[in-house]
């Protein structure tokens, strides 16, 4: 891409990176552009940073629950964590991952991408699983999927009020009420979850519903620390995600 770049190990001084800002400034000085590639574990901070939320479930076994409500319908979910966990969840239970498509490296794409299908398949149930961090970095999908409505499609976010996949940063869902945001761009129903009975009872409703639905469910922080990463690579996700939806 023609990009002046620098790599910074642990090893690299304040004086280079100075010196390499310098030697740029010609570079910049016509509208260039340059590059500081970080390595992990190259920088340090003296404070330690703990990230927490005062929400009771565990997003796996909400994933899990979500896997199983869902049935023979297709799930679409977010990058990151989320994605990781409902893999594992499949390998797991000795189940194939035909029905789901991973949104890897595409944050905040998997409710248009759930649209997309559920418009074009009417004929199976889509269950989108996006993160609240996800959401609202494309916050304006939820009111095209909304103005579409497509009656075969639940759009879950899972809201631990983080970017918990990149370390565990807050997002600003928790001065806000995603479900209520959900109605005034028009979403015909949107629920909250807070707790098992209500996970149940949202989880029942999603599968008996004849229209779009809506539903944010509160969650912990945290996973487990052996968490794994899928084992096919994008393309077969993809290919085989398509080749199960074309039997419909």
């Amino acid at each position: 891409m023609g990009i002046e770049s620098m790599v910074i190990g642990k090893d690299t001084s304040e004086a280079e990176v100075k010196s390499r800002m310098e030697a740029w400034q010609d570079v910049l000085a016509h509208g260039g552009q340059v590059a500081f590639v970080i390595e992990k574990g190259a920088l340090e901070y003296d404070t330690k940073v703990s990230y927490s939320n005062d929400y009771g479930m565990n997003r796996e076994e909400i994933v899990g629950r979500i896997a199983e409500a869902a049935g023979d319908g297709f799930i679409v979910s977010t990058t990151g964590k989320i994605s990781r966990e409902l893999f594992e969840i499949r390998a797991a239970r000795g189940q194939g991952h035909g029905h789901d498509f991973l949104t890897v490296g595409s944050m905040g794409h998997c409710s248009s991408i759930a649209l997309g299908v559920a418009i074009n398949k009417p004929s199976v149930k889509v269950w989108c699983i996006d993160g609240d961090g996800a959401a609202l970095m494309h916050m304006g999908a939820m009111g095209t999927v909304a103005s579409v409505a497509p009656k075969n499609m639940v759009h879950i976010v899972l809201n631990n009020e983080a970017h918990e996949t990149v370390g565990g940063m807050p997002t600003v869902s928790g001065n806000m009420d995603l479900t209520k945001a959900a109605i005034a761009c028009g979403y015909p129903e949107a629920i909250k979850v807070t707790n098992e009975t209500e996970l149940s009872s949202a989880l029942d409703r999603a599968k008996q519903s004849d229209r779009l639905l809506f539903i944010e469910i509160e969650c912990a922080l945290g996973s487990r620390k052996d968490l794994g990463r899928p084992t096919t690579t994008a393309l077969e996700n993809k290919n085989s995600f398509m080749q199960e939806l074309s039997k419909h």
